[in-house]
């Protein structure tokens, strides 16, 4: 693992974990090697639940056909997108999967330093993305969620946490 990458995990931890609360219902989407279900299980009881494209996951397959799977609307206190969002559009895939006033925690990069963070990945300083960036946003404003607490590391990406509010 590279050495940005091992200081991203642990300051996400230090960022993310204090949002989750013992046996919250959790789902995550592009768990990836799972480092972050591990450190969440390792602190506290919780129903962790992952989703992603590739293995291991719970559920291999993509975000937007989650209803296939059996997963309940509304059924969730938090979601978990850690570079996600600019993959694919499912902030209402997220919407309706979280209970009211669940939470979802994002990570993507600011989208105007995209380009930067994909020279510094060229220079093996950050690791390789999955897939393209087609879909970058700014979390300043997400329809159906508050802001809880954002930061932006670096300037070159967001990292936030989202209460879903009732429409």
């Amino acid at each position: 693992m590279r050495p940005l990458q091992r200081w991203a995990r642990k300051a996400r931890i230090r960022f993310f974990l204090p949002f989750l609360h013992r046996d919250d219902r959790i789902l995550e989407i592009g768990s990836g090697d799972g480092w972050f279900r591990k450190a969440v299980e390792s602190a506290m009881s919780v129903d962790y639940t992952t989703i992603d494209i590739d293995a291991p996951a719970d559920i291999r397959d993509d975000i937007l056909n989650w209803r296939k799977h059996g997963l309940q609307p509304f059924s969730f206190d938090a979601i978990v997108a850690f570079e996600i969002v600019e993959h694919a559009d499912c902030f209402r895939d997220i919407y309706e999967l979280l209970r009211p006033g669940g939470l979802v925690l994002i990570t993507t990069p600011m989208p105007h330093t995209d380009w930067l963070l994909k020279v510094l990945e060229g220079l093996r300083l950050t690791q390789k993305r999955t897939s393209a960036h087609d879909n970058l946003v700014y979390l300043v404003d997400i329809p159906g969620f508050n802001a809880e607490k954002t930061r932006n590391p670096f300037g070159l990406g967001q990292w936030g946490v989202f209460r879903k509010v009732t429409r």
